[in-house]
């Protein structure tokens, strides 16, 4: 096969030199790109039969590749269909106070009676009414932040202009020098510096005790909390960089959830890492400070998504985990834009208008709200409290 290769080289060879005599530029361009690439296959093949660990990292790769192709082109990660209908507006004062939630699927909605027994309204006009103990309605507070810039960012996020030319050679040319490796630039794509920068911010302003983020940050921890992180890398990477000076030293692990992976077709939501396993973080430990190993917990971590998921089983999935947790609270370290604007397209009531659910939370962007679990026929259902979400830091662009 090698000296197969060798012969197609030197055939592109020929006619790379015969058309400038035969002026057939156009009609041989495609037999020297084929001699080229087949030249190109044929050293590597005889690199990778010298060296066995170049060989397992293009094997890697290879099927990184494959499984990035078969997402962008056959993945229904995007697409579920999610029925809701408009606010009914139920609400009672309850143990909890004065509460008001909308319509789920199906046209179901909850609220609290004056007695503070769960109501449950079922039917197009919530004309049956099913009445619960207060233990089956249970709310959970949470706390979103966004992961900071990452490399994929920079190459397609900072404008369409002639210096978008220039990012994306040097993320290629990038990509190709770590094709000997299990790293990548544009699968599974970390932080860039600026995205570090970002995340040590917000950092130092939880620690500063006196601005907004920092005192959520301080009531949250003031009870039973939770930090969690997506399994892609700049999920982790900025869960690493602002949790390390408070939940790190309390000697409480960062849970790397692959329900948390982002709703998205591109290969930068493709996961590195193997299932319960943490992905390469040495090119970005200069980064943070704390072992890696001992601050994450990958234990929930299945591996990459496969193609029979898409964001709503994964977003249902982890809505389960978190409620059937003890923690009070649940903090989402570096999850992501896209994943967070379906959460809250999804269990916002399709009649409350706010911006979350038509733009994404800007990089290391902060979020706060409460999410209700009721139950009703046999089914778990979840929803936001819309009066809870508030943005807490950055924004919506």
């Amino acid at each position: 096969w090698g000296v197969c290769v060798v012969r197609f080289y030197l055939f592109g060879f020929f006619l790379w030199g015969s058309r400038m005599w035969l002026g057939l530029e156009r009609v041989l361009i495609p037999w020297e790109t084929f001699g080229a690439s087949c030249a190109a296959m044929g050293i590597l093949w005889m690199l990778m039969r010298v060296s066995p660990g170049l060989h397992n990292a293009v094997v890697f790769k290879g099927r990184l590749a494959w499984i990035g192709v078969t997402h962008f082109w056959l993945s229904r990660d995007k697409k579920w269909t999610a029925k809701r209908g408009k606010g009914v507006g139920i609400h009672g004062e309850g143990v909890g106070g004065e509460k008001t939630w909308g319509r789920d699927e199906g046209g179901i909605a909850q609220g609290v009676d004056q007695n503070g027994v769960a109501v449950v309204a079922v039917g197009p006009e919530a004309g049956l009414v099913l009445r619960h103990g207060a233990n089956r309605v249970q709310t959970k507070r949470f706390l979103f932040i966004r992961h900071g810039e990452s490399e994929w960012n920079e190459v397609f996020n900072r404008g369409l202009g002639p210096s978008m030319v220039g990012r994306l050679a040097k993320a290629i040319a990038w990509e190709l020098w770590l094709l000997p490796t299990r790293d990548s630039i544009l699968f599974d794509a970390g932080l860039t510096r600026e995205g570090a920068y970002q995340a040590q911010a917000l950092a130092d302003t939880f620690d500063l005790g006196n601005e907004p983020e920092a005192v959520i940050w301080q009531q949250m921890l003031g009870g039973t909390a939770v930090a969690v992180c997506s399994n892609l890398r700049r999920s982790i990477l900025t869960a690493l960089i602002v949790a390390r000076s408070r939940l790190l030293k309390c000697g409480h692990p960062i849970i790397v959830h692959s329900d948390l992976q982002e709703i998205t077709h591109n290969v930068d939501g493709i996961a590195l890492a193997d299932p319960y396993a943490i992905p390469d973080l040495s090119r970005f430990s200069k980064y943070f400070a704390s072992d890696a190993s001992a601050s994450l917990d990958p234990s929930c971590n299945r591996g990459t998504k496969p193609l029979s998921s898409n964001g709503l089983k994964r977003m249902n999935g982890f809505m389960r985990w978190a409620f059937d947790r003890e923690e009070e609270n649940i903090i989402i370290l570096g999850g992501h834009s896209l994943w967070f604007r379906s959460f809250f397209r999804t269990f916002l009531p399709e009649d409350f208008d706010h911006p979350c659910k038509k733009r994404k939370l800007v990089n290391c962007g902060v979020v706060c709200l409460e999410a209700i679990r009721s139950f009703a026929d046999g089914q778990e259902l979840y929803r936001i409290d819309p009066p809870t979400l508030r943005v807490i830091a950055g924004g919506f662009t």
